[in-house]
C-alpha cells in the first residue's frame, strides 16, 4: 500500500503548479532533483490548463521548482 504521505506530497506539488498557472504562468514539469524539463517539447507543451497539470502531477512527484515558461 502506498504511503499516505506520498499522496500529500503529490497534492501539494500539484497545487503549486495549478496556482502558478492561475497566476498566468505557463507551467511545465521539471525532473525531480534536477533543473531539466521532464517533458519533451516543453516549450510548446507548457500550459495554464488545470486539467493537464493535475494529470501530469497525479502520479509523479516532479521537482517542486515547477518550470515556468516566459513569453
Amino acid at each position: 500500500m502506498a504511503d499516505p504521505a506520498d499522496h500529500r506530497v503529490l497534492a501539494v506539488l500539484r497545487h503549486g503548479a495549478v496556482l502558478a498557472a492561475e497566476a498566468g504562468y505557463y507551467v511545465f514539469p521539471v525532473q525531480q532533483g534536477e533543473k531539466v524539463p521532464a517533458r519533451s517539447n516543453w516549450e510548446t507543451r507548457a500550459t495554464r490548463s488545470r486539467r493537464r497539470l493535475e494529470t501530469w502531477w497525479q502520479t509523479t512527484p516532479y521537482n517542486p521548482l515547477t518550470g515556468l515558461a516566459a513569453d
